[in-house]
């Protein structure tokens, strides 16, 4: 007797995945039993994000449900199924990206970026493959991973509001350097105080961050979000003095495992901006500026 399963599946941004197929392994809680089936996904310009699968010989129970898929990372929960019936889960399943499957980033132009992102490259001279760049070129010419980075750093500091009711992003001067975990810019004194005395903040340990001399580090404080947390440690010129930077960035380690089931929720090395983009998004309602281009796009399927 067959059982049939109905599933959404859909990005964080609640659209069809870019992907051909996805494979659903069936798994018992005993692992005695295993089915599996590879659900043909339709093209996603068509817009349909609801599949169905018929699963042959499975008793009434509680079961695993693992999926993979190549552009996305794989994901598993526990659902329970009726034998002969139709089950439907109501939430969707919601696909994070595979960070090693996005071969570029489709971003606006920086004419049309926030005039305060676009005033801070201009006055920000970086050196970039051997040449220092500025505003429009400097932008244009950043890798992938860079310009996401940067876009979602001002994404999120940018939406995060002190008691003076700016924001933080406000009070960057002048880019210093630009990492795809985090940038370091110079900053007035208001930052530091405001962040001091905001409920957003709390102060943590600096450790793992470096100087950047002539400045040197002093303090640090994050934000109160369960996920995609924004870290402002700051630096001085000296050890007194009222000349400042910030070291910025976005933790995607802190609640990941928690906003999407994952089967693997192993971070290593530097955050990974694709995987921040994910989390603010789903964590915290904050739409990404740019979206992924992957090395293979979805063909025309026929939907299962």
């Amino acid at each position: 007797m067959s059982t049939k399963v109905n599933l959404e599946f859909v990005d964080v941004l609640g659209m069809p995945l870019e992907n051909d197929r996805v494979t659903v392994d069936i798994f018992s809680l005993d692992n005695l039993i295993h089915r599996q089936a590879a659900v043909r996904l339709p093209d996603p310009a068509l817009g349909q994000t609801k599949v169905s699968i018929q699963v042959d010989d499975v008793p009434v129970g509680d079961y695993r449900f693992q999926l993979s898929s190549r552009n996305y990372q794989t994901l598993q929960f526990f659902f329970p199924l009726t034998a002969g019936g139709v089950n439907t889960r109501l939430e969707p399943v919601v696909f994070p990206v595979e960070p090693a499957q996005v071969s570029d980033v489709a971003a606006p132009p920086f004419g049309n970026l926030d005039p305060r992102l676009q005033t801070l490259l201009s006055g920000s001279p970086l050196t970039l493959n051997g040449q220092e760049l500025a505003g429009s070129d400097l932008y244009d010419a950043l890798p992938p991973r860079l310009k996401a980075a940067l876009l979602n750093l001002f994404l999120k500091s940018s939406n995060t509001q002190l008691g003076d009711h700016s924001m933080c992003f406000d009070h960057l001067k002048t880019l210093v350097e630009l990492d795809q975990d985090r940038l370091f810019a110079t900053i007035d004194a208001a930052l530091v105080e405001e962040t001091t005395a905001s409920k957003l903040f709390h102060q943590v340990p600096f450790d793992l961050h470096k100087d950047k001399p002539p400045y040197v580090l002093f303090d640090s404080y994050k934000t109160l979000d369960p996920a995609g947390n924004l870290q402002l440690t700051f630096l001085r010129k000296g050890q007194a003095g009222n000349e400042y930077m910030v070291d910025m960035d976005i933790d995607e380690k802190q609640g990941f495992g928690h906003i999407f089931e994952v089967l693997n929720n192993l971070v290593a090395g530097l955050t990974n901006p694709y995987n921040v983009r994910e989390i603010l998004m789903t964590a915290q309602g904050l739409r990404p500026l740019y979206l992924f281009e992957f090395a293979k796009k979805a063909v025309v399927a026929a939907a299962a």
